[in-house]
């Protein structure tokens, strides 16, 4: 019994290795993923779960919901983003 038991020891610590190995090489930068959900937004943004949630019913920012997750392309915030640019010789309004 002991011989399986290391067995089965020795293999669990080659997998494991291995997925280490494979997973650092094929993890995708944060800035590359193409979904964000509304945690990693938070975040990013700096902004509160209402603000995001006032974006949406707004209109402002695009989103998919999938059951009761909210999920945002990054490229619909980049254009969310872009859309507030403002040169800084633009006049601002307070």
């Amino acid at each position: 019994m002991r011989l399986i038991d290391a067995t089965l020891d020795d293999v669990r610590k080659i997998v494991q290795s291995e997925l280490d190995t494979h997973s650092d090489t094929q993890k995708i930068p944060p800035e590359k993923e193409r979904w964000l959900s509304t945690e990693a937004l938070m975040s990013l943004l700096e902004v509160s779960r209402s603000t995001l949630s006032r974006y949406r019913s707004s209109g402002q920012l695009r989103f998919t919901k999938v059951g009761s997750r909210i999920w945002y392309q990054r490229e619909d915030v980049d254009a969310f983003l872009t859309s507030g640019y403002q040169d800084s010789d633009s006049e601002v309004l307070l």
